[in-house]
């Protein structure tokens, strides 16, 4: 019977596969350098084992990592995890730094930072998502993981130097600005994007009538109209109206394929959005077969959500719960969990086409990556669902779930008070307790009395968002007394005060996560508090195992096969039991990280011990880069200093190259597939190139929804590439401590 094998690679020549059975391998061929294929007759009755490898006149060399989750008819499983370890780098693109880039990194920049990687001997580049996020055009949108789009490019990664030039005197002085920028400590944002958006707009003009007749330009066209026509409206739309925010337009609110087809239909304004798109794929597609000529694997990222104001949400609403958010648990990153408002989504209705959304969205990212992040694949098993109305993440329940019935929660031994456990519970004593003499102007203002000395709150006020907005309300004439933060806090602290939350669709009730340490909990009698500990336990960490192992599993098999991209997940926080034996069955690799370990009872994770189907790293970007972390809290870092590092006395109140040296060696010596460092910490072994102020290097801060993303390198690439001794060293490191 015939099969064909698909494999992606970058290392090589003469790729083989080596069939349980069979005396001879099957030699593949590839047309592109990345998908090598080949035919063979087996009986397909019996199950096929097959590994990779290197042959050279007949005889295997090197046995090869099998980067897709294929099967030979979904018959065995590929002995495809070898000894074989890659190191790399991870880095926002916005955070290159050239001599000519232009205030951000862009995608000429790219093919600069895959020479350093060369020259190191490192095999992988991860980068943030690439997508625009062009909102506001305010710091706001700096924000990577809140697209308009999953299918456009960022504008501002386009490399001027690669375009023709715009020679008049508006077009030197946009250049001018732009050089200047180029040498701010960090990224300016809002002014980097309306600088290069003006040039490119002038060019065009000068451009618009030739490129618009190439055969290139109309074969890009033709083959993404239906995301860059749906793109460019939204775009028109946005800058027209000033806002991304599709229910305020006057027109074109709602969505119409044909309507939006018409308008964008010779409009240069459309023309213009769909022109910047063929510009950047262009560029972008020009430096990832760069990376392949050279042996590198660019690593991108797929956000797991997509922003309630983009093309997706206006252009498919029926996708997504709009009314929702997405968010996480309490974790190491937020002790009040998060909430990043995108709408969740439907998976209900995405199953109707067997998930044709999110194949198309892998496929598009198989044009450019060889190997991609998904971001917080819990989502995939459930997500964290808060209710729009809502602020922060605390009152949000896991969707899809089991709730519990009032009959669950009484055979526990706690008898359900719908009234008082579920409504925020607040009496005289806890308002004298959050507010001291500010307790009676917060009871007149926002609180009615319900009897005796319990309160509710006022409909006004029922809501995180309400509470917000009326403190957001300059031309309030109250005290000023009340808008005072400690009174903001008490009263989102009020509406958390709950033990129960009624599930969405009305089916029971989720305890609230973390309610054991609320008010009200106190008010429950000691063997009712032991009921709700074994109620939370139960919910959170028993019930819904196979449940969310059968959601993963209908949604993610055919999604990973739907390309030959190499997954990656990202399992950090409240992960289920369930979630690392199916990544495993899928072959997708986790993330570990030395400072989060998995096991609740570590204080540090054991790198020696990592899964083969892993990547390790120091920190990701949501994290403190190594140097930061090690002055952030001095008893964690006596203590790893000693149990991890084995060393002698008081730890160094500075994590000095050479402490770094010992980090780094160790996550290289993994048995870690992938070991991917952030580049500020590959930057630390050197005294001469890491960063003045450790401060300065933190990508995000997790806990602040307004955090503005900035950070760049603080030397330029050229001055990297040129540094030979701490080139030679990282190449040595890579060489010896995670050999090809």
């Amino acid at each position: 019977m015939h099969f064909e094998i698909e494999y992606c690679t970058v290392w090589g020549e003469n790729i083989g596969v080596l069939i349980d059975g069979y005396d001879k391998p099957v030699m593949l061929s590839t047309a592109d350098g990345r998908i090598w294929k080949g035919e063979a007759d087996v009986d397909a009755s019996q199950p096929a084992g097959y590994r990779y490898g290197v042959w050279r006149d007949g005889h295997l060399v090197r046995r090869e990592m099998c980067l897709t989750s294929h099967r030979l008819h979904d018959d065995g499983a590929p002995d495809a995890w070898t000894d074989r370890h890659i190191a790399g780098t991870a880095v926002p693109l916005f955070s290159l730094r050239s001599e000519g880039s232009q205030g951000v990194g862009d995608f000429g920049d790219l093919a600069t930072m895959i020479d350093w990687c060369v020259r190191t001997g490192q095999q992988v580049l991860q980068i943030l998502p690439i997508n625009d996020t062009t909102k506001t055009g305010t710091p706001a949108d700096s924000y990577p993981y809140s697209s308009i789009s999953i299918f456009a490019l960022h504008p501002m990664y386009a490399d001027l130097r690669q375009l023709p030039q715009v020679r008049n005197k508006m077009g030197d002085e946009i250049l001018h600005k732009l050089a200047e920028a180029n040498l701010l400590p960090s990224l300016d944002y809002p002014l980097v994007n309306s600088l290069k958006l003006e040039y490119l707009r002038l060019l065009f003009i000068k451009v618009r009538r030739l490129t618009l007749r190439s055969k290139d330009y109309k074969g890009f066209l033709s083959a993404n109209a239906d995301w860059l026509i749906p793109y460019a409206a939204f775009s028109v739309c946005r800058d027209k109206y000033a806002t991304a925010d599709f229910s305020k337009w006057p027109k074109h609110s709602s969505y119409d394929a044909a309507e939006i087809a018409r308008f964008c239909h010779g409009n240069p304004a459309a023309e213009f959005y769909i022109w910047l798109q063929y510009v950047l794929h262009v560029q972008l597609s020009t430096a990832v077969q760069y990376a392949r000529r050279h042996n590198v694997l660019i690593k991108g990222d797929i956000p797991i959500g997509i922003d309630r104001y983009s093309v997706e949400a206006w252009q498919t609403p029926h996708l997504f719960h709009m009314d929702m958010s997405a968010g996480a648990p309490p974790d190491a990153f937020s002790a009040e969990g998060q909430n990043w408002g995108f709408p969740t989504y439907n998976w209900e209705r995405m199953a109707e086409d067997g998930y044709a959304w999110w194949r198309r969205r892998f496929a598009h990212m198989a044009q450019y990556f060889d190997a991609y992040r998904i971001d917080h694949i819990l989502g995939f098993f459930r997500i964290w669902q808060i209710p729009f109305c809502e602020r922060g993440g605390l009152l949000g329940q896991f969707s899809p779930a089991l709730p519990l019935t009032a009959d669950e929660i009484e055979r526990f031994g706690l008898h359900f008070q719908e009234e008082f456990m579920t409504r925020p519970f607040i009496n005289d004593a806890l308002l004298e307790k959050l507010f001291g003499s500010l307790a009676d102007p917060v009871k007149r203002t926002f609180l009615t009395r319900a009897h005796h000395d319990i309160w509710h709150l006022r409909p006004q006020f029922a809501t995180g968002k309400l509470v917000e907005a009326w403190f957001a309300d300059s031309s309030r004439k109250t005290p000023t007394l009340l808008k005072q933060e400690r009174v903001r806090k008490g009263l989102h602290a009020l509406l958390a005060n709950v033990l129960f939350l009624p599930d969405h669709q009305g089916r029971g009730y989720h305890p609230r996560i973390g309610a054991d340490a609320s008010q009200v909990f106190t008010r429950l009698a000691p063997q009712e508090q032991d009921a709700f500990r074994r109620i939370h336990n139960h919910y959170f960490y028993e019930r819904h195992d196979d449940f969310w192992r059968n959601q993963a599993l209908q949604k993610l098999p055919s999604l990973l096969n739907s390309t030959h991209l190499l997954p990656c997940g990202e399992d950090l926080g409240m992960v289920p039991q369930c979630v690392p034996a199916v990544m495993q069955q899928l072959q997708v690799l986790s993330l570990e990280i030395e400072r989060m370990p998995k096991a609740p009872w570590q204080t540090f994770g054991d790198v020696a011990s990592y899964p083969a189907l892993s990547v390790c790293t120091t920190g990701t970007h949501d994290m403190s880069p190594l140097r930061l972390w090690w002055q952030e809290d001095t008893d964690l870092t006596q203590r790893y200093f000693a149990d991890i590092l084995h060393g002698w006395g008081p730890a160094p109140k500075e994590a000095t190259p050479q402490i770094c040296e010992h980090i780094i060696a160790r996550h290289l010596a993994s048995p870690s597939f992938l070991c991917i460092l952030p580049l500020q910490d590959w930057l630390a072994l050197s005294d001469a190139l890491r960063h003045p102020s450790p401060e300065e290097e933190r990508i995000n801060v997790p806990a602040d929804p307004h955090h503005y993303w900035r950070y760049r390198m603080h030397i330029t690439l050229d001055t990297l590439l040129q540094t030979t001794p701490f080139n030679e060293k990282v190449a040595g490191l890579i060489a010896t401590h995670r050999p090809r």
